[in-house]
Formats: C-alpha cells, sequence, structure tokens
C-alpha cells in the first residue's frame, strides 16, 4: 500500500525550527489511500534543517510542492514513509504566491490524527 500526501491540496498550519530540526504541521493533509481521498493531520519533521522563505498568514495552503528524498524527486507528492538517514529538500510554493524551501538530512513522517474519508480519487501516478 502506498499512501502518499498530494501538497496541492494541503494546508501549512506552521512551521516551526527548533534545536536543527524543521517541523511542517500539515492541518490537514489530502492523503491518497488505495483509491480514494482521505484528510488527516500529519507533522514533517526535517533533522538537520534550514529554512529560507516564511508565509506571512498561517494556516494557509500549498499551491504546488516538491520533495527530494536522496535521489528521488516527488512532484506534488509526500510518501508517508520517513527516511532517516538521507538528503532531504522540501519546496513549497503557497497560494499567496510566496516560496518556502526546506533543506535538511533525514525525514521523519509523522501521523497526527485518524484519517477522515473525503472522496474516491484518481491514481497519483506512483507505482
Amino acid at each position: 500500500m502506498n499512501d502518499d500526501i498530494e501538497l496541492h491540496d494541503a494546508w501549512v498550519a506552521g512551521i516551526t525550527l527548533y534545536g536543527g530540526e524543521a517541523l511542517v504541521a500539515l492541518r490537514p493533509a489530502y492523503v491518497h489511500r488505495n483509491g480514494s481521498g482521505w484528510t488527516q493531520d500529519i507533522d514533517l519533521l526535517i533533522h538537520s534543517a534550514s529554512v529560507t522563505g516564511a508565509a506571512a498568514i498561517l494556516p494557509i495552503d500549498i499551491s504546488e510542492g516538491t520533495l527530494h528524498v536522496g535521489g528521488h524527486v516527488f512532484p506534488n507528492l509526500v510518501p508517508i514513509a520517513s527516511a532517516p538517514d538521507v538528503t532531504v529538500a522540501l519546496d513549497l510554493v503557497l497560494t499567496s504566491g510566496e516560496a518556502i524551501m526546506v533543506r535538511g538530512h533525514g525525514l521523519n513522517v509523522v501521523v497526527r490524527s485518524e484519517a477522515k474519508y473525503v472522496e474516491p480519487s484518481p491514481s497519483t501516478g506512483r507505482g
């Protein structure tokens, strides 16, 4: 089973940098799961992180984004799987036009709530 966060339909509730880690709170995230769409609160915790850019008003929805994990590129998707020992780059463009870039080494994806069914959805294109 491949569960993926669709960045285009997710909301950034906050970005916190502390102790070298960046916490990107998606409230809610839109999750593709088994041919259907769900919402769920999810945190992206990026280790040894730096953050460039900031949103003037939060929460705000994401217009588009890309996640780079090691040598893999995920346009508009974040797999719900941790990658503890690889280079990570998360680039977000918000609906306000603002851009946020998070760079680091290691990613933990932390599910913070139960999933709520939204709708049937088309395949994400991941195989």
